[in-house]
């Protein structure tokens, strides 16, 4: 199913015809969508990847990286394109569970869609872990030609916002606010509106949105949103109106800057078997292997 989020919830129309993968249909359960750049999707279809253009249905078959084989932490995806080389890249980080006491660096492994092959991105052993808090984070946010995930870091035990320059090759942090503070049951990561943003529960039933209205700039952290009265909404996106509108459990949720709820619409009976992205739609076709 594939909605206009701008639009009501409730409007069928929306829904366009997709051209979905020649598999199995129960093979779709186990399928994950790992992220979304320019029309095409990264989906992780258990014992390999896709990059797939729903709309043209060209895809492209990969391995799975090696670093996959060689450990059993978590393994977290970003999918992105480098203007500079015309190429679409997949990274994936090794992240070291919080409460696992042994020193493992993090490591990153990238996979050029012209070289078709993986490598092992050089000094990047870092001391980022996973934390452990409310949703898994299995993929990276995309967002100004960087991978975003939300880690914790090894020394100091706060957590972090680190990232990954798909032209440089780089790794940098993004500071969190300085009132982030206090009790929560989960922090998520996200992009609403153009904007990195986080999605905080705190321990009296509420979900705050904070949004960086000026990338890098910690003062620009502000809260848009203060207190949505429910403590499994998770958001997806923001519309042009500036409602947000996200998931909980099985139903797609609209709420106003107020944290007032506009509308929700049942999209799936079994909530842990589906994944969701922002999508827009495209005719472009993957670049050629050098």
């Amino acid at each position: 199913m594939c909605l206009d989020l701008n639009a009501s919830l409730l409007d069928d129309s929306d829904s366009v015809k997709l051209n979905f993968l020649p598999i199995q249909p129960h093979c779709y359960l186990r399928i994950r969508i790992m992220g979304s750049c320019r029309g095409f999707l990264l989906l992780d279809c258990n014992t390999y990847l896709n990059i797939w253009n729903p709309s043209t249905g060209v895809k492209k078959r990969i391995s799975l990286p090696p670093l996959i084989s060689t450990t059993n932490y978590v393994c977290s995806y970003g999918f992105g394109y480098d203007p500079s080389t015309d190429d679409y890249l997949v990274v994936v980080v090794v992240l070291v569970p919080f409460d696992v006491r042994i020193n493992v660096a993090t490591s990153l492994e990238l996979f050029s869609l012209r070289a078709d092959t993986w490598t092992k991105i050089e000094g990047t052993r870092l001391p980022y872990m996973y934390p452990r808090i409310g949703r898994p984070v299995y993929k990276g946010l995309l967002l100004n030609g960087a991978i975003h995930w939300l880690c914790v870091h090894r020394r100091t035990t706060m957590l972090v916002i680190f990232a990954f320059d798909l032209m440089e090759r780089s790794v940098y942090e993004i500071p969190l606010p300085d009132d982030f503070v206090g009790s929560f049951l989960s922090c998520d990561l996200r992009v609403l509106g153009g904007f990195l943003s986080l999605s905080v529960v705190v321990r009296n039933s509420k979900a705050n949105i904070w949004v960086m209205k000026e990338y890098k700039v910690k003062s620009s952290w502000t809260k848009s949103i203060d207190g949505i009265p429910n403590v499994y909404f998770s958001p997806i996106c923001s519309t042009k109106s500036g409602d947000i509108v996200g998931k909980d459990g099985g139903r797609l949720m609209k709420y106003n800057d107020k944290g007032q709820l506009q509308e929700h619409r049942l999209c799936c009976v079994f909530p842990r078997q589906y994944d969701e992205a922002m999508y827009t739609e495209s005719l472009l076709s993957l670049p050629r292997r050098q």
